[in-house]
């Protein structure tokens, strides 16, 4: 009888743990991860399945071959974070994702490394800091590019957390603007440090504005040489660069940015080197047309000399340029001045064939 007792207690026993046994050796799929409970910090359960089902697509993209491969594994990396919108549940992927996947960016293939940062950029969660800063460290410049895409995504809520998230978002970006060859690198870092559409504190807008001011002026001096990359980065920042919060400070230094992009612009076309080069001379033109542009809006002044110079087709290339640089001096430079604003660039570097500024100088 007592036999009979033990063996039904051990049939039961079995039945009954059947389906533990089963869930903790299957990987966890996203079906699983959306039906986690997340209306409260996550169980140490949760985490764990998420973190069980990010190894595992580790796992696959370790032997994944093909980049068709290796681009699924991201978009599931990906869907994980996004298959529950609950903050509880997007902090703890975000945060498992970013202790764990760094990894991969010490592996040989350049590609999974990519694979990887679009993945972590794409989780705009402050617990996401650890592996965009792991990125920032990379030696591939195209893992490094992410980094600002992460940030700019994340940069609202690493803002409103303040304290060591935004000082090392602020940081890094900064860090990042000053360095990067990569026109396309800077540009990011441009935009992650734009004010953002949504409502941000008055201190966090000043905060996000130092940070580029700096960055800015710093690669004047690249694009006073005539870097294509750098010249490119800037024309698209001119394009949506304008005062955001009303107040006279802020227009201030929206114009003096444009003075000194617009200054270090007529430079680079000084420079012999810049105008015999077709790219270089037509994109430096352009970039001249679009900070008059953007000056004219701000200043309200609806004259635009330095186009009408650079598109007169009946002058030579050259004169098309000496009256433009006439135009940035006798005309924008003189207004900037009255607003009390001179161009302050850092200094120039050795080999350049100017060091004086080569806009004529501003009346008065």
């Amino acid at each position: 009888m007592v036999g009979r007792i033990v063996l039904a207690l051990t049939f039961v026993g079995l039945i009954v743990c059947a389906p533990s046994l089963s869930l903790a050796q299957d990987t966890p799929t996203l079906d699983d991860l959306s039906k986690l409970s997340t209306d409260r910090p996550l169980l140490r359960s949760a985490e764990g399945a998420i973190g069980d089902y990010i190894d595992d697509l580790i796992e696959k993209l370790k032997a994944a071959k093909t980049f068709a491969e290796i681009s699924a594994i991201r978009e599931k990396l990906i869907s994980g974070f996004q298959v529950q919108v609950s903050s509880y549940y997007q902090l703890s992927y975000a945060k498992i994702a970013s202790a764990k996947l760094p990894a991969v960016l010490s592996w040989p293939d350049k590609t999974k490394q990519i694979a990887v940062a679009m993945a972590i950029a794409a989780m705009p969660q402050p617990t996401i800091q650890p592996g965009l800063e792991a990125m920032a460290a990379s030696k591939n410049p195209a893992v490094r590019y992410w980094v600002a895409r992460g940030y700019q995504r994340a940069a609202g809520r690493m803002m409103t957390q303040g304290g060591r998230f935004s000082r090392t978002m602020l940081g890094t970006l900064e860090r990042l603007g000053r360095t990067e060859t990569s026109g396309a690198s800077l540009q990011g870092v441009f935009r992650a440090l734009r004010p953002y559409s949504v409502e941000i504190k008055p201190s966090d807008l000043a905060q996000l504005r130092g940070a580029l001011v700096k960055v800015w002026r710093a690669r004047c001096g690249d694009l006073r040489d005539g870097k294509l990359d750098i010249v490119n980065a800037y024309r698209s920042e001119v394009a949506v660069l304008s005062p955001t919060s009303g107040s006279k400070e802020d227009d201030k230094t929206v114009l003096q940015m444009l003075a000194d992009a617009m200054e270090a612009t007529a430079q680079a076309l000084s420079i012999d080197k810049n105008t015999g080069d077709a790219a270089v001379s037509a994109n430096l033109s352009e970039l001249l047309i679009a900070i008059e542009s953007r000056l004219g809006e701000v200043l309200v002044k609806t004259e635009s000399p330095v186009r009408a110079a650079l598109r007169d087709r009946s002058l030579s290339a050259d004169v098309r340029i000496q009256t433009a640089l006439l135009a940035v001096g006798e005309t924008w430079m003189s207004a900037l001045k009255e607003r009390g604003i001179t161009p302050n660039l850092p200094a120039a570097t050795a080999g350049n064939s100017t060091t004086k500024p080569a806009s004529a100088p501003a009346k008065g």
